[in-house]
């Protein structure tokens, strides 16, 4: 048996006469943090194409200095996968009892254990035999801090290979998956529709994922088993975690398997071969960093008729991800659209009551004879021009008239100071008030204008599904959702001015006084 690894060219290894439908994918580059910190890649893919039954195998070896050889473990991980899954599809092609124990749900829990505990173990006793005929080096044991006790006890040496799996065998009658630990892997449906049908194991979250290496990895191991006479599939890529973590949601994921599909049917699978050996490194620079590894099965006649539909799936899941960001980006803004609305109002009402204070000043000032007290005190201060003063006062003595004097000056100072202390306040408050209500306008304009656009594309996506829509993206559709908000030129706010009013300290015109808004 040859086993081809995402290192060299997928080769044809079948009996032309017995070739499947499918051809394999194999691909798998370094993640851009291992080249920075100078670390082997870890992630392994393989495929193996038996003539009547096809098999791919991805592992992703353990991120963790306390795995020095996780790369190992990865390796020893997809050539056991192959191995036994190719002997277990022989076995089950000639004797048939056991394909029908394999279709049968009652009797495939027990079949598929066997299998699965025939690679885990074989996987155990290859890498003990490593580690066996090669103990850890120096700059190995200085990584393992956490576990170098156990290792050194010859405890949980297996975890020193750690890895995850995921193994796809295909025949003309079946479709067997396996997975244990993280990684994704989509089934495309004869119709194009995809899933991911190994269930989900719960104890892989954030940067913990379960393993090869770990006690009950036998019997935690996942699987799926479908019977693809009643319901033949297209294509089946697997891809360890690096590819998920490059996006944002699975519908992305989806989203570029289906892409990769697309270019297979125009170009060819050999052309996407040679074409994501360069793209995987970049897509992990630009997203998760991480290693990333492809392998597959696909039917290319069957994916060419399945073309335009990809291409709306892909058009529709834009526009529910263009909805999705808008719908994070509006739950951001909410929280400063409040705040900012807040001091808005605060502001009005501030503005009010200081412009409730200057107008009763005011009304007072002119109403009440300040304005006319002004004038005469201005004159009373020349004794020479006391004509004005009534008849009772100018008979009094000088020192009578100026002390009264004096404590007109007086009122007057006292009122006017007043008036000068209000007016500050209003102009304080007109002030606040303007930058306020600007700020205010300025992030309302942004929630309103990115649920403007997220009605739009509820709108494209009502009119795709009644197919009143081509499946294409306006580039102003991808700027639209990239910038924040469509962006707005801050104006400045106008805030209307009423009359010319009195100077108070003087008696003639001053600025105007603006007018609380309504």
């Amino acid at each position: 048996m040859v086993m081809v690894d995402a290192n060299n060219d997928v080769q044809k290894k079948s009996k032309r006469g017995l070739r499947m439908p499918y051809e394999l994918l194999c691909v798998s580059a370094i993640g851009s943090s291992h080249v920075g910190a100078g670390t082997v890649k870890e992630d392994f893919g393989a495929v193996y194409d038996g003539g009547f039954y096809q098999i791919f195998a991805v592992a992703d070896g353990h991120g963790d200095s306390n795995c020095p050889r996780s790369f190992l473990g990865s390796e020893f991980a997809c050539k056991f996968a192959i191995s036994e899954l190719s002997s277990f599809a022989e076995i089950l092609h000639e004797t048939k009892q056991w394909e029908t124990k394999l279709l049968d749900e009652m009797q495939q829990d027990k079949v598929l254990r066997q299998l699965i505990s025939s690679i885990f173990g074989n996987w155990s006793d290859a890498v003990l035999t490593d580690f066996e005929n090669r103990p850890l080096s120096v700059n190995e044991r200085a990584g393992c801090r956490k576990y170098i006790d156990w290792y050194d006890k010859g405890e949980m040496l297996q975890h020193i290979y750690g890895t995850t799996l995921i193994a796809g065998l295909v025949t003309d009658s079946y479709l067997l998956l396996l997975q244990q630990g993280d990684g994704r892997c989509d089934v495309f449906s004869y119709d194009g529709d995809v899933v991911q049908p190994i269930p989900w194991d719960d104890r892989c979250f954030a940067n913990v994922c379960t393993s090869l290496c770990d006690d009950d990895a036998v019997e935690r191991c996942r699987y799926y088993v479908e019977d693809i006479r009643t319901r033949p599939i297209s294509a089946v890529l697997a891809a360890s975690d690096g590819i998920e973590d490059s996006f944002f949601s699975m519908d992305q994921v989806h989203t570029y398997f289906r892409e990769q599909l697309i270019f297979s049917a125009e170009n060819s699978v050999f052309q996407l071969q040679e074409c994501l050996k360069d793209s995987l490194s970049e897509l992990s620079a630009r997203g998760s960093s991480d290693d990333v590894t492809i392998c597959g099965f696909i039917d290319i006649d069957r994916i060419c008729k399945l073309v335009s539909r990809f291409q709306k799936d892909n058009y529709q899941c834009e526009m529910y991800e263009k909805v999705a960001q808008i719908d994070e980006r509006l739950k951001s803004i909410q929280g400063k659209y409040e705040y900012d609305l807040s001091r808005y109002e605060a502001a009005q009402d501030e503005y009010r009551k200081a412009k409730d204070t200057f107008d009763t000043l005011d009304k007072s000032y002119h109403e009440e004879g300040f304005l006319a007290a002004s004038a005469a005190l201005c004159e009373g201060k020349q004794r020479e021009s006391r004509s004005f003063l009534p008849q009772l006062i100018r008979v009094l003595p000088n020192e009578a008239v100026d002390a009264l004097l004096a404590d007109l000056e007086s009122m007057l100072s006292n009122m006017q100071a007043r008036i000068a202390t209000a007016q500050k306040d209003l102009t304080d408050a007109e002030n606040k008030l303007k930058l306020s209500e600007r700020e205010y306008r300025r992030t309302n304009r942004r929630k309103e204008d990115y649920l403007s656009t997220k009605q739009e594309y509820l709108e494209k996506i009502a009119a795709y599904k009644l197919g009143k829509a081509d499946a294409s993206l306006d580039e102003a559709d991808d700027e639209r959702v990239s910038v924040y908000a469509v962006d707005t030129v801050d104006t400045e706010v106008t805030i209307d001015v009423g009359e010319k009013t009195t100077d108070y300290a003087s008696g003639v015109n001053g600025d105007p006084i603006p007018t609380v808004l309504p």
